[in-house]
């Protein structure tokens, strides 16, 4: 077993091995390496396990961060984006940890993260950690056959089949529309600032449509009432399964239920277009309230784990700000650890 970095001589059976199994996510694309790139900005370093006929048995994305504190590693940045294995046989996962372990040993890296992947449900303890954090993963697998509509109403909770069938008697009324994205920017922005949270940039709208192509990658839905855009959904695809990426809803129309009649549909659609998993992504334990909302569509939980390494105890010191500022869209370690008040 022999471990090297992804060039463009092996993306194309790279991306073939992510399609050949059931747990790669869009993550892991070389589209959304690209994207990454773009948006975060650092250094990709792919690493593939290759058995002796050279067949790709495991791959492991990482990007690399410089800063003044040292470089940071994660798989992988930004918003919490999945990284870690996938598709390893154990063979290649002791290959890929070991190559990864060397790299991380270099005195320029600061902190190494690696974020296991919820479709995985593999034991981690052979990653190399300091410290952990967790978010509760959520996915709902998508029905198939003649009556998907019906399917996913009967896996839904009560409020939310109510609330789908309010939109609707409304008049809210959903399409899909790749014009809208100064729409879905401009709440994307409103609803987080008023949360006090961290806004998507309006870069991220921009690279997402340059490196995901439209309908068989992403795909934005909107939702309108009495002609006016409402609400908005981005969603992202990838082997078999949808991401629940970008959602937003005007204040002024949230009692109408429209993202929740959006959220329908794109299920619908997803499942059947052949998807069958809806990845709700990743909440942290403190989101009682977005957590619930997610409970309420069928889904199962998925808890994950970020694997930190920590090199640099002086991150420890400094605040929260003052990390984001020198490596923005990078996990750099869970800030509950830092040991500044700035960061409580």
């Amino acid at each position: 077993m022999r471990v090297i970095a992804l060039d463009s001589h092996w993306q194309e059976a790279y991306e073939d091995f992510l399609l050949s199994g059931e747990t790669s996510l869009i993550y892991h694309s070389v589209g959304y390496r690209d994207f990454l790139r773009d948006m975060a900005g650092g250094e990709p370093e792919y690493l593939l396990a290759l058995d002796q006929r050279d067949k790709i048995c495991g791959a492991l994305p990482l990007f690399f961060k410089k800063g003044c504190y040292g470089t940071i590693c994660n798989s992988l940045p930004f918003f919490g984006s999945i990284g870690g294995l996938v598709g390893a046989t154990p063979e290649a996962r002791a290959a890929l940890l070991g190559r990864y372990n060397r790299l991380i040993a270099e005195p320029e890296i600061a902190t190494a993260t690696i974020i296991e992947n919820p479709l995985e449900r593999r034991d981690n303890d052979d990653i190399r950690r300091d410290m952990t954090d967790y978010r509760i993963g959520q996915i709902t697998l998508l029905p198939s056959g003649d009556r998907i509509p019906e399917s996913l109403m009967n896996m839904f909770h009560q409020k939310t089949r109510n609330m789908v069938r309010k939109a609707e008697k409304s008049g809210v009324r959903v399409e899909i529309d790749e014009t809208a994205y100064d729409f879905l920017e401009r709440i994307h922005s409103e609803t987080i600032g008023a949360l006090g949270g961290i806004a998507k940039p309006p870069k991220f709208f921009e690279f997402v449509q340059k490196h995901f192509a439209p309908g068989r990658a992403r795909r934005l839905y909107v939702a309108r009432y009495e002609g006016e855009l409402v609400a908005a959904l981005l969603m992202l695809y990838f082997n078999q399964t949808a991401e629940y990426f970008v959602p937003v809803t005007r204040s002024d129309f949230r009692n109408l239920q429209p993202l929740s009649l959006i959220i329908h549909h794109a299920m619908v659609d997803a499942a059947r277009d052949g998807y069958r998993v809806w990845n709700w992504g990743g909440t942290w334990q403190s989101q009682e309230g977005v957590y619930h909302f997610k409970k309420r569509w069928g889904t199962q939980d998925r808890r994950y784990t970020y694997y930190t390494r920590i090199k640099n105890r002086e991150l420890l010191k400094l605040g929260r700000d003052e990390i984001l500022r020198e490596y923005p869209w990078y996990f750099v370690l869970p800030f509950a650890s830092l040991h500044s008040q700035e960061a409580r």
